[in-house]
């Protein structure tokens, strides 16, 4: 079994559609997820989410398609019906699938089949997480940054339209934008300050807005959950939350607040001085336009 490190999986991760079905998947895989589950801490909601184990003959296609993606292992990711409960279901999400990357395991986040039934969880199912080893092997991109995502300067936001000395973190940035977002809309918008790292989601049109809203604040939580294992590669101490109204720092415009990194414990505390000595809040637009939809990649 190859094992890579998380500064690879993070840069290198592909979604994988086309499983070896007939290679069985670790049976130590499943505490793997278990700790993963129990060492996350819900910071952008404080809701219960969790996740579950569902046999291959128990998932269903929502609407059927002759491309249908079939893994020898499924995972159901489970939230308390609460407000922004399924961003932190995308940060559990990402670092499941990153820890299970970093094991030589493929993913593939999938809103279109879910468990037959999931009366037994005790939480509202979510989405779907397909794992298992790929046919070819190949679960991460030759080279770091292969994803067909958006320019850096498309998701980026700084005050000013400039980096300052304290925004200069571009490999959380790249970290956030190279994550996986439904049909690829990759809706996430990141504005780096002072020792914090904030996602902002760019409003999907009225008409698409029921699924689009669910699935893209799961998106917005994969981002976060992106920017946090790289931040820990860097060395850094992160915390997941969300920022009340007023201390949000950039504000970004047709876009709605998701949440915020903090780098280290006293960034909240620097925040919060910094506000008070200018008592203003900065202003920034992005109207970058998202490529062709695909499907979870």
């Amino acid at each position: 079994m190859t094992v890579y490190s998380m500064e690879q999986v993070v840069f290198r991760r592909r979604s994988v559609r086309n499983y070896d079905l007939k290679h069985a998947v670790p049976d130590e895989t499943g505490d793997l997820i278990a700790a993963a589950v129990d060492r996350f801490q819900p910071g952008v909601s404080g809701a219960d989410v969790g996740a579950e184990l569902i046999p291959a003959d128990d998932v269903a296609e929502v609407y059927a398609k002759p491309d249908r993606v079939q893994a020898p292992c499924y995972l159901a990711l489970l939230a308390q019906d609460a407000p922004h409960a399924l961003v932190d279901v995308g940060r559990l999400g990402g670092s499941i699938a990153l820890t299970l990357a970093s094991q030589g395991l493929g993913t593939c986040f999938l809103g279109t089949m879910r468990p037959k039934s999931s009366s037994t969880f005790g939480l509202p199912y979510a989405i779907t997480i397909a794992f298992g080893y790929q046919r070819d092997d190949i679960i991460l991109h030759d080279e770091p940054n292969q994803s067909d995502r958006l320019p850096l300067g498309a998701v980026l936001v700084a005050p000013d339209g400039e980096l300052t000395d304290t925004q200069k973190a571009i490999a959380l940035v790249n970290a956030g934008r190279v994550a996986p977002s439904a049909m690829n809309k990759q809706p996430w918008r990141i504005a780096p300050e002072d020792g914090l790292v904030s996602i902002w989601r760019k409003k999907p049109p009225l008409l698409a807005r029921g699924v689009m809203n669910h699935l893209q604040q799961i998106d917005c939580g994969l981002c976060l959950a992106s920017i946090e294992a790289e931040a820990m590669v860097l060395g850094h101490h992160p915390t997941a939350t969300r920022l009340p109204e007023g201390q949000r720092g950039t504000q970004v415009e047709n876009c709605l607040y998701e949440g915020t990194i903090l780098l280290e414990p006293d960034a909240m505390d620097r925040l919060i001085a910094r506000h008070d000595m200018t008592g203003t809040e900065t202003s920034m637009a992005t109207a970058a336009e998202n490529p062709t939809p695909e499907e979870h990649v």
